[in-house]
């Protein structure tokens, strides 16, 4: 357990193996889009990430992490099998919300539809490996979260380097991404959470099935909360491209993915730390959840100032390095990005923090009047400033919802002190 005022070594030790493979899995997303961007040109490149972006909020409501069974479900016999249960069911709803945004945004679109189903493909690959990834990161042992990045991001590797020998195209290119993702997920991360499940004592206790339901309805405020945050986000990008279209949204797009590089580390530190914080909560040791706090508040910073320092350093050169002469002269809106991104940092810890209090309740209408107050400052501000515009969106929510996640748990302290 961190104490002390260097618990953020000891966090960044422990959160460094899981990393490994997170990062693995984001690089190959990263060159996907920027190979997306290279061969396909910036309008593409804001097709994909658009295609992330719907799905990705689909994707954040029905993915009902670990923690969200774990919080309401007590018996060990059965746990594992509810998760799965309601995993699957994630699943299912995913593809089919999925589906029904490609049409009603897009009809006709024929090279829409196979991009949309090709993204719809690598978030269920994502949401069937995270299964696995949950048990092996509670339970241990986390080497199999670790091999399932690896195997995904092998796939999607494999797809970029098939499509540039073959000069496939863009559709086809995400499509094999995606089948690549499901057929690794399938055979490796599925296989090994029912290997670890009894079936026999779970299906022996009655009710089970109910179980899961009723597991579903309590723990569906904490995921409503959570999509609601994840859709902060993707509000930018809808707005990008509805007022300006894929050009500008693609620029976004290609500024985004050094962010998400420098939260890869914060999410895997908050994923390990979220037990310690839970347990340190219910026994009210307040000396050393503020250790704990503070030491994950000092590795997310650091993370942050080291991006926005290399974005002042070497921000237009990387652009151009890895997304081509389209994006060059946005070193500057580089550097905002970061900014935002180290925003973005601070707020993660503090919205790990509350859900380890337990408390889900109170989360979800005050994250929907966030993402509300950022919807209403992307209409005002996207039109005139285009992509500034996005990046200011995107700061000023996640600041928003950091105060806010802060100021409920300090309310939850002081009514549990």
């Amino acid at each position: 357990m961190p104490t002390g005022r260097f618990g953020f070594l000891l966090i960044s030790g422990s959160a460094a193996h899981l990393s490994m493979g997170v990062a693995a899995y984001a690089f190959s997303q990263w060159v996907l889009l920027a190979y997306t961007g290279r061969s396909y040109g910036v309008e593409s490149l804001g097709v994909v990430a658009l295609a992330l972006a719907l799905t990705g909020t689909a994707q954040s409501l029905f993915n009902f992490a670990l923690r969200y069974v774990y919080a309401v479900e007590h018996n060990p016999v059965t746990k594992r099998l509810h998760y799965l249960i309601i995993r699957l069911f994630g699943v299912l709803l995913l593809s089919a919300l999925s589906a029904v945004v490609a049409f009603l945004y897009s009809p006709g679109d024929t090279t829409w539809y196979a991009v949309m189903l090709g993204v719809t493909m690598l978030r269920v690959a994502e949401s069937i490996a995270d299964i696995c990834a949950g048990f092996s990161i509670r339970d241990g042992p986390v080497k199999l979260a670790i091999a399932s990045y690896f195997l995904r991001a092998t796939g999607v590797l494999c797809a970029v380097i098939v499509s540039n020998f073959m000069d496939l195209e863009l559709l086809q290119t995400v499509l094999l991404a995606g089948s690549l993702c499901v057929v690794a997920a399938i055979m490796y991360d599925l296989r090994h959470t029912l290997a670890g499940i009894s079936f026999k004592g779970a299906l022996s206790h009655s009710g089970w099935f109910q179980g899961a339901g009723g597991i579903f309805r309590r723990a569906l405020p904490l995921a409503l909360a959570h999509a609601l945050v994840l859709l902060q986000p993707a509000v930018p990008r809808y707005l990008l491209e509805f007022f300006h279209g894929p050009g500008l949204l693609g620029v976004f797009a290609a500024l985004m993915t050094f962010l998400a590089v420098g939260n890869l580390p914060v999410i895997a530190a908050n994923q390990l730390m979220l037990p310690k914080l839970a347990a340190t909560l219910a026994s009210r040791d307040w000396p050393v959840f503020r250790q704990q706090l503070s030491g994950l508040l000092v590795y997310s910073l650091c993370i942050g100032a080291a991006g926005i320092g290399g974005a002042i350093v070497l921000g237009d050169q990387l652009l151009v390095l890895v997304f081509g002469q389209d994006l060059s002269g946005y070193g500057s809106l580089m550097v905002w990005t970061m900014v935002a991104g180290a925003l973005a940092y601070v707020t993660a810890v503090f919205g790990n923090a509350m859900t380890a209090t337990g408390s889900f309740s109170a989360l979800a209408p005050v994250y929907g009047a966030v993402s509300m107050l950022a919807l209403a400052l992307g209409v005002w501000l996207i039109p005139r400033y285009d992509v500034l515009g996005a990046i200011v969106t995107f700061g000023a929510a996640s600041s928003a919802t950091g105060i806010v996640a802060l100021l409920l748990l300090l309310s939850w302290k002081s009514s549990n002190g």
